[in-house]
């Protein structure tokens, strides 16, 4: 019977594994897309390369099929930690010329295409960071959850915040519970400024937002 085999797992693990050949042949790499179709085998290799990893990180792939693997140059285990990884270590090199706030800025200005991509690396960690701090999150569907390692790495930057916005508000508001322990609210003037912040534009903007309905919780 044509495609008859007796031993199917061994089959699909030696039709995949020249699949993958054939494609690291082509494109130098071991990354394929998790939707990838291979044109003349039609064999599944993203799902094919995705589950072997599953495989392995649940104790449950043969050693010499890990020995096999490991073979290409730049076969990974858990691509998406090395990535993180590599990208961390660009973020601590940039630290050393570059503060916190120029790089998370770059996005926006004639910067390098380096501090670009890391400004919107920095973004994407925030984002999955925050999709993760509320429940059923649909969010969390597209994102991955950062782990207490990565959290851990991101935090020790000095200066760093996930959310720098609403960080930003609460200082301002101790700042004004500081003025008013001193002053009245009438004398906040739209000019003042206090502890080196213009607290008197600040509570303009808040009461402005508020009659609008856009005064965030």
């Amino acid at each position: 019977l044509d495609g008859w085999s007796w031993n199917l797992v061994d089959d699909l693990w030696t039709r995949g594994l020249a699949c993958l050949r054939a494609y690291w042949n082509e494109y130098k790499s071991t990354q394929v897309p998790d939707r990838y179709v291979d044109p003349l085998s039609k064999i599944k290799l993203g799902f094919w390369v995705k589950s072997r990893r599953r495989d392995y990180n649940g104790g449950n792939l043969h050693p010499n099929k890990v020995a096999e693997l490991e073979k290409f140059p730049d076969w990974s285990w858990d691509p998406s930690k090395e990535a993180w990884e590599k990208n961390f270590r660009k973020l601590q090199l940039a630290l050393k010329t570059h503060s916190l706030d120029e790089i998370e800025r770059s996005r926006t200005h004639e910067d390098s295409d380096e501090l670009a991509s890391l400004a919107s690396w920095i973004i994407s960690q925030k984002s999955k960071y925050l999709a993760w701090q509320t429940p059923d999150n649909p969010a969390q569907k597209y994102r991955r959850k950062l782990s207490v390692a990565e959290i851990a790495d991101l935090e020790s930057i000095e200066g760093w915040s996930w959310d720098r916005r609403r960080d930003t508000w609460i200082t301002n508001f101790e700042l004004l519970k500081d003025y008013l322990s001193e002053n009245s609210l009438e004398d906040l003037k739209p000019n003042i400024v206090f502890s080196g912040v213009a607290l008197g534009r600040w509570n303009t903007k808040q009461r402005a937002a508020y009659k609008r309905g856009t005064l965030e919780d």
